[in-house]
């Protein structure tokens, strides 16, 4: 069912609960948008954190999909429950899935030119999904979460692959990160800076790992400056 919001009073947003068979996407969409994005939430899925940065994304005339990719399942409150939506992942489903969206996105919102943005573990597919299909034209990354050794079901190198984004990518990193060794993003960086296309990394040393959901003054002052940037990137990179 589609709604209509008015977000800080500056334009009217559309809102809808997409639902396609067993696939569920939540859009944010300004009128008239001709870019998007779309965007890969974290563990949690489309959580009230994923629906805000949905919301100031489309305040910024960008429409913008939410992959769900639990769709039905309960909320994720324990580190047990984590773990479980977890195991049901792989990366050639999850990249199936991810290109479905881009094709919905591409057809049926008929947007001329698509970025993504994604957090922890959409972080990490954010980037996978820019390696492997060419239609993304940016790519933002707050803290993937690239585990050594990666989970059952990620065989994708997403370090290496990162050599091959043809397209401008922001990364962002939290200093506290307990997921992602300093080794490895180190890895990813050297990796995306030896691209011809723009890499820009932001740094929160204080931040923690999931900040974007997180409270506390550090994690507060991350997220308040790294939304307007990452959001001004995606503007740019996505202009038509």
């Amino acid at each position: 069912m589609s709604c209509r919001h008015r977000y800080g009073c500056k334009m009217t947003i559309w809102t809808e609960t997409i639902t396609r068979g067993e696939r569920v996407g939540y859009l944010a969409r300004p009128a008239d948008a001709q870019a998007g994005v779309l965007l890969l939430p974290s563990v949690h899925g489309v959580d009230q954190y994923a629906r805000a940065y949905a919301h100031a994304l489309a305040e910024a005339g960008l429409a913008t999909v939410i992959w769900e990719p639990f769709p039905g399942a309960p909320p994720a409150e324990s580190r047990e429950q984590r773990a479980a939506r977890l195991a049901t992942l792989t990366d050639s489903a999850s990249l199936r899935e991810m290109t479905w969206w881009l094709d919905f996105m591409a057809s049926e919102l008929t947007l001329s030119k698509i970025g993504t943005a994604g957090f922890c573990l959409g972080g990490r597919y954010g980037l996978l999904l820019s390696a492997r299909d060419r239609r993304i034209a940016a790519c933002v990354s707050y803290y993937p979460t690239i585990e050594t050794p990666p989970l059952p079901g990620q065989d994708e190198d997403v370090v290496a692959l990162a050599k091959g984004i043809p397209c401008p990518v922001h990364t962002i990193r939290a200093g506290k990160d307990h997921l992602t060794s300093h080794d490895v993003f180190q890895r990813l960086q050297a990796n995306l800076q030896s691209r011809m296309a723009p890499t820009m990394v932001q740094h929160y040393p204080a931040g923690d790992h999931g900040f974007m959901q997180r409270t506390g003054a550090t994690n507060e002052a991350a997220i308040h400056l790294s939304t307007p940037q990452t959001i001004a990137f995606l503007k740019a990179a996505l202009a038509v």
